[in-house]
Order: structure tokens, then sequence, then C-alpha cells
């Protein structure tokens, strides 16, 4: 069952959706979207939508100390050369919410192409709300004490003020505040609402500012890189940040303003940034730059790598970093790597949602405290205990049974594999008995049409054999043709004696004269006549006869459990000898080594078209090692080669084939193509071409020669 996650963001006015889908263990990146917006969602609220909230604007200014590489600061999203910013304090419970009107039906349009009602959804907030706040301690403080540090007395109680925390370094604590309503949440729900039809809001996972969204897809993608400093900057239609990140922490955080449309002037504007606070930092943020956002190119990549002389990378998804996670990533066709850059915030988001609970993803969290009770699906209190000590009762008096019902559904699981496992192997032995079926129809047939042919063949040699015996006892008469007219067959020719004629038509059974007539030929009278006659029987055509284990199902199962204790006996003769250091002449035994070494190939063979491979490799390797001169010496190096061939084991395919070329014995051709193949899938390009080419050139008309001449010339248009 597919499990469906949405990373929302909003960049400005630019709205951003990844969407994932989650199966079993396999994660895809279905879809990346995104919408500029006619107008802020801040503009729909109004005083008295907002309750009790009022709105004020503040400056703040960013307080840094270099030393140590700490961070003292009280918010790491403004920097100090921005201008004021507008934020929402409320002392009660936020009820603000996005005006529902005409102006957001593009919106709802957009969103209505996303199953945001059936799946989970984790969504950026504002970062003009989101106020950062640096704690110290000398000890681990959770959530509860932290909320008291970061906010006033009299905030603490505020429903609408969330406060959550990811670790600094030097053991603090980054403290993030958020004041007043989710606008984006406000818009998600009144989309749900007007597509949907329903009051029911999406299911929100995460809430999270966009710096933790960055450190979070940085974390899932660069876990190699902990030890050093990174920066990994954003740019994109209205935010533009940089974090500098080690050991999987944020040490540093700067806004950057652009206020050029130009490419150039905006590389030279970011780059001018950097080098200023590389200047009053004291560890290196230039050397080591992760770029995305809309505005992040690979110009902009060799811009940077170019002034700073350092080698810098375009942000990209590397699948085998989530493999870590024993997760299975895919992208569908519709996302095109290029637009990776641009959605990391939404990609972000979506992937903490899907990978919820694993290390490595901040548990960072701004979800309303109102929103999680609402998910709980049993409140405790005073007049719940009853229905507890109900429930408990229940479990206690129901685990006897659940035991006995465990045993019982033990015993029908132990019988259900064993009758699992012989039903397998009647299956396997059905369809080699119907393989083996199969072969001996195909003869059947080739035999009867053999058989028919060699009948009708001695049919007309018989006829002509004896029309010959008569015209030489009766040199006045001459056949000039014979034509075959189903079960007869006609004759027509000239004699002197119209008398011959009538001898003529006796040669064969029930013959009859049907035209006799006079002509004359240089002068001489002659008799021209037709005859026709009843074919001869000539030979019967019979059914061809198989060895007995070969005729029915029961005697060839039966030949099958002779052949098993033939091997059973095999393996008890090479113990040698007995406790009592005497040969065992109980058991019987091959009488010569070639029927030994025959009874080995004949089991291994029969292992190995019942796909039981590693007895088949096992016998083969015993044949191969004991028989070196046996007769089928070539044919078991093969049948090796073609079982690790099978298994895609191709290095130890490949000496078992050539093997067979050395011996220069049968099913040499199909070795040498083998070989090549096996060469070609393991890259070895010149041992494939030289094998190709020796099996084209000594067998040009084999099957295998036509494939080995294309594959040939593939590989040479690809030197």
């Amino acid at each position: 069952m597919k499990s469906y996650f949405y990373g929302v963001s909003l960049d400005g006015l630019l709205l951003k959706v990844a969407e994932f889908d989650l199966q079993g263990n396999r994660l895809s990146l279905l879809r990346l979207e995104s919408m500029k917006l006619n107008r802020s969602l801040t503009s729909g609220f109004s005083e008295d939508d907002a309750g009790s909230g009022m709105l004020r604007t503040e400056s703040v200014d960013i307080e840094m100390s270099v030393g140590g590489g700490e961070i003292d600061i009280d918010k790491l999203d403004v920097d100090a050369d921005s201008p004021p910013k507008q934020v929402i304090e409320s002392a009660g419970e936020s009820k603000a919410k996005p005006m529902t009107d005409f102006r957001h039906d593009a919106a709802f349009q957009f969103l209505s192409k996303f199953n945001l009602n059936t799946g989970k959804v984790s969504i950026s907030c504002s970062e003009l709300k989101c106020q950062w706040k640096l704690i110290r301690s000398d000890k681990k403080l959770d959530l509860k004490a932290i909320r008291k540090l970061a906010l006033p007395s009299d905030q603490l109680k505020d429903p609408g003020i969330n406060c959550d925390f990811i670790p600094a370094p030097d053991g603090a604590y980054n403290a993030i505040v958020h004041t007043g309503g989710f606008e984006l949440m406000g818009l998600l729900n009144d989309s749900c609402q007007v597509v949907y039809g329903n009051k029911r809001p999406p299911f929100y996972h995460f809430i999270e500012p966009n710096e933790v969204s960055m450190l979070n897809i940085f974390n899932l993608f660069y876990s190699k890189e902990e030890s050093k400093y990174t920066t990994f900057l954003y740019l994109g239609d209205d935010l533009r940040l940089g974090l500098v990140i080690k050991d999987r922490k944020i040490v540093k955080s700067f806004t950057i303003m652009i206020y050029d449309q130009d490419p150039q002037k905006v590389r030279e504007t970011v780059y001018a940034k950097l080098m200023l606070e590389h200047e009053i930092s004291s560890f290196p943020i230039i050397e080591n730059i992760v770029l995305a956002g809309s505005y992040a190119t690979e110009d902009d990549i060799t811009y940077y790598n170019a002034r700073t002389r350092f080698r810098h990378q375009l942000f990209k998804m590397n699948a085998s970093e989530l493999n870590k996670y024993k997760v299975n990533f895919r992208m569908s066709s519709s996302v095109k790597p290029e637009a990776i850059p641009a959605f990391i915030i939404p990609i972000a988001m979506g992937l903490k949602s899907a990978l919820a609970g694993k290390k490595g993803i901040c548990k960072f969290n701004l979800i309303p405290k109102n929103i999680l009770e609402s998910r709980k699906l049993i409140k405790i209190s005073w007049h719940s205990v009853f229905f507890m000590l109900l429930i408990v009762g229940a479990i206690y008096y129901g685990r006897d049974m659940m035991h006995e019902k465990n045993q019982e559904l033990s015993r029908l699981k132990s019988r259900h594999e064993r009758l699992r496992d012989e039903l397998t192997f009647l299956q396997n032995f059905e369809s080699m008995m119907q393989g083996f079926q199969d072969q001996i129809a195909q003869k059947q047939e080739l035999y009867l049409r053999g058989a028919t042919i060699s009948a009708e063949k001695n049919t007309w040699n018989e006829i002509i054999q004896t029309l010959s015996d008569f015209v030489n006892r009766n040199p006045l008469i001459w056949i000039e043709q014979v034509t075959s007219q189903g079960d007869r067959f006609s004759t027509r020719g000239r004699s002197y004696h119209r008398d011959r004629i009538t001898n003529f038509s006796r040669i064969f059974t029930d013959g009859h004269i049907t035209r006799i007539a006079e002509t004359e030929i240089a002068g001489h009278l002659l008799w021209e006549f037709e005859v026709t006659f009843l074919r001869p029987p000539g030979a019967e055509t019979s059914a061809m006869v198989f060895p007995p284990h070969l005729q029915s199902y029961e005697n060839f199962y039966h030949n099958h459990q002779l052949l098993v204790q033939r091997q059973l006996e095999l393996a008890q003769f090479n113990q040698g000898v007995t406790s009592t250091g005497f040969i065992d002449t109980s058991t019987p035994t091959p009488t010569t080594e070639a029927e030994e070494s025959l009874l080995v190939y004949e089991m291994a063979r029969t292992h190995y078209l019942s796909n039981n491979f590693n007895d088949a490799i096992t016998l083969l390797e015993q044949y191969i090692a004991r028989y070196r001169n046996g007769a089928e010496i070539a044919n078991a190096n093969y049948t090796l080669g073609e079982i690790y061939f099978v298994i895609n084991s191709f290095e130890r395919a490949i000496p078992y084939f050539l093997e067979v070329i050395r011996l220069q014995r049968e099913l040499l051709p199909d070795a040498m193509f083998f070989a090549a193949r096996s060469y070609e899938i393991l890259g070895n390009y010149e041992n494939a071409v030289r094998y190709y080419t020796m099996l084209t050139q000594r067998f040009p008309n084999h099957p295998f020669s036509t494939t080995a001449r294309e594959n040939l010339q593939l590989l040479r248009e690809g030197f």
C-alpha cells in the first residue's frame, strides 16, 4: 500500500510542492511543481481575524562572536544589513486564517492536483515570524526547560507561540520561537475545504523554518563531510541565506541582500558577502560551498570555483546516501535533475516526513499543540480508568487463549511449510517431466515423418524396379511416363505388339487398360496405351519405440528414484572403506571407472535439470577433479560454466568455457560464445572481441555466429 508525503514551502510569492510516495522500502519522488501567487498570504489577514494579536515592527541586530567558532545571536535568520521585519505577537490563541476569496482561486486549482487530504503534509513556516535564541547550559535540557529559558513568563502558556530547538555546538541549544498563526497552513486548510468540500484539514506531519530544512537535507546527502566546514548557500526568489555546517550542526548563519537581477551582478554580490563573512569568522567558509535555490546554476559554480580557487558543487540528490536508511530511492521521469536545487526545501520537508524517526533527521517540529492533541486516539482521564481496567482484564484473560492459538498457528505454519516444499518439488518435477515429454513428441513426429518418406521411397523403388525388369524382358515395348494418382499410379507407353500390352497390365495388382490407340512412326505401326495400377503397399510405418523409463510418468518417476538410490550408493563407494578397514562388499558399486564417471555425470546433469545448482556444482567439480580423461570431461566443464553463467557468476564461468575451448571437443562454438559474452559483461572487451572473432571465423554457419557478429559490430563502434 502506498503512502503519500508532501513538502510545501513558500519563497516570497513562489509556492513550491514536492510529492513523494512510499511503498514498502521504495521511496519515489513523483513531482516537483510551483506557482506564483498573485498576492502575499499575509495580505489576507485583518486585525479582527487576529484576535488579540497586534502587529508591531521591530529592528533586530545580529551580534556574532567569532571566537571558538560559536554563535552568540538572537536571530539566525536576520542579517545586520537587513531592513526591519514585521512579526505578529499573540497574547492568546491565534485565530488568524487566510481570507477565502477569488484571489486564491489559482492557488486552490494548483493545490487540487495533489491528494493533500490522503497524504502527510509538512510545511515551512514564515521567516518573518521565526526568532532564534542561543541557550547555553551545563546540563542537558528538555523542551519544557528550553521553552522557559526562551520565552518570557507571560508567554509560556500562550497557545499562539510555538517553540522547539536543535542542538548547537559546544552543548548549546538553538531555540526557535514562532509567534502567531501559520498562513501557509491556513491556505492548505482552505484549499481542502474548497477542493474536497469538507472541513477536515490535511494531516500535518512537520512544520519547520527553512534553515532546519536545509540542515536536514544536508545531513541526509552529505554525511561524509561531517568533519569539515561546509557553506550551504540558498539563492531563491525572496529567501537568500547561507548556513555554515560542521558535525551536522549549524555554526553560523547569514542572509544575503541582492537588489539586482543581472546574473553576473548577483554572483559578485554573493561572492562579496562570502568574503566578508570569511574575514570575520575564525573558520573557513569559502573552501566547500554547496549551492541551491532557483538562482543556482552550473555557471555560478564555475564562477565561485575560479574566484575562490576551490572546487564547489551544485546540490544534487545521491540515492546511495538514502540506501543507508534501507530505502530504495527512485525519481519519476517527470522530475528533471536540474530542477532539484530549486526545490530543496519542499524536498527536505517531504523526505523528513517519509523518513521520520531515522537517524540524522532533526526531530524539530512547530506543529501547534492543539493539532497534536487532536490526533491522539485515546485521551486518558479519570472516567477512562474503568475502561482501561476492563481492557487490562480482557488482555489478561485472553493471554492464555492467545498462547494456545499461537501454538496452533505455529503447527499450522510448520505443516504449511512442509506442504509448500513438497508442492514446489512436485511442480519442478512436473515441469521437468513435461520438458521430456515435449522432446519425446518432437522426436516421435520427426521419426514418423522420416518413416513415411522412407516407405514412399521403397514403394517407388519397387515400381521402377518392376517396370525396368518387364521392359528388359520385352524390348518391343517401352514406358514414356509414370504418374501418381493417390493410391494408384498411371503409366503411358508404346508397343509394337498389342498383346504385350495385356501382359503389361498384369505386372501389378488391379491393372486396368484405360486407352489403346494406333499410331505410326516412320511407316511402322505402333500401339499407344495407358494402364493404371494399384500402388504396392511398401514398408509399414511404425511408431518410434522409446526406452521404458520415458514411456510414462510413473516409469520416469520410478527411474528417477533409482537414480537417487545410485547416487547414495556412489556416496558410500566414495568413502572407500568401512570402519573395519575393508571395502563394504554389501554395497553395489560401479564395475569400471568409466561406469563410475558416467554415473557421476548423470547425477550432476539430473540436478542441473531440476535447478538444484548447488548439488550439480558439487558433483561436476568432483567429476572434473577425479576423471580428467573421462568421456564427458568437455560436457562437464561446459555444464559447470553454464551454471555459473545462469547465476550471474561470470568470473567463475570463464575458466570452464576456456577449458572446453582448449579440449577442442563437443560444444566448442557454444563455449566460445559464452566465454566472449562473459568477458563482455565484465567489461573485458579485448577478450570478448577475441573469442567472438574466433567463433565467426571457425564456425561461420553456427546459430551463435549471427549474434556474435552483431555484438562485434557494437563493440567496435563503442571503441
